[in-house]
């Protein structure tokens, strides 16, 4: 018996990248949990998720092989990021690196352990595009990752040093601020 293998994405490859894009999901939650609440490790989340997700990734391209994987993939971490509240600019990076991922990807044909792998580098770097617009404007990233109500200095602690009452003001209120708003 002889299989047609089929050009574009059917309905059991787009069931199989959305099993794998919930797998992905859950593996860089876990593998960043450690890192995205403390702002002082919070830059080291990309890390932490890229290291879990790796081998989802890998086997999403060799199960599927096939144009658009990996851009889908990135568009759903992109609309997820983006709901959940993270900053535009990472959402904007895996939408952007999903892309790329999938051409590298598709440049081997997705079967190249090599290329897929570096396709899934690529992937991650989605993650840090946050951080890209925070070394181009400290004070913007802040503003939007912190709101608006920010206009302390201690609202970049890599930029003008950390200190700890600073962060306990602002996120620990004091006692008779907790007094008087349960009156």
């Amino acid at each position: 018996m002889q299989t047609i293998q089929k050009k574009g994405l059917t309905v059991k490859d787009l069931v199989t990248i959305g099993i794998f894009s919930a797998l992905f999901l859950v593996f860089a939650l876990v593998g960043g949990i450690f890192f995205a609440p403390n702002p002082v490790l919070t830059f080291y989340m990309p890390v932490g998720s890229a290291l879990l997700c790796g081998p989802v990734y890998l086997l999403m391209l060799a199960k599927v092989q096939k144009r658009w994987a990996a851009t889908i993939l990135g568009a759903i971490m992109c609309i997820i990021w983006f709901v959940t509240g993270m900053h535009w600019a990472m959402a904007l990076g895996y939408l952007i690196m999903g892309i790329v991922a999938d051409l590298v990807a598709g440049a081997g044909r997705y079967r190249s352990k090599k290329i897929n792998s570096l396709s899934y580098i690529l992937l991650s770097l989605g993650g840090t595009a946050s951080y890209l617009v925070f070394f181009a404007d400290p004070d913007g990233w802040a503003k939007t990752m912190l709101g608006s109500r920010i206009s302390t200095p201690c609202a970049i602690p890599a930029q003008r040093g950390f200190s700890l009452s600073c962060w306990q003001e602002r996120f620990w209120p004091p006692q008779s601020a907790l007094l008087s708003a349960a009156k």
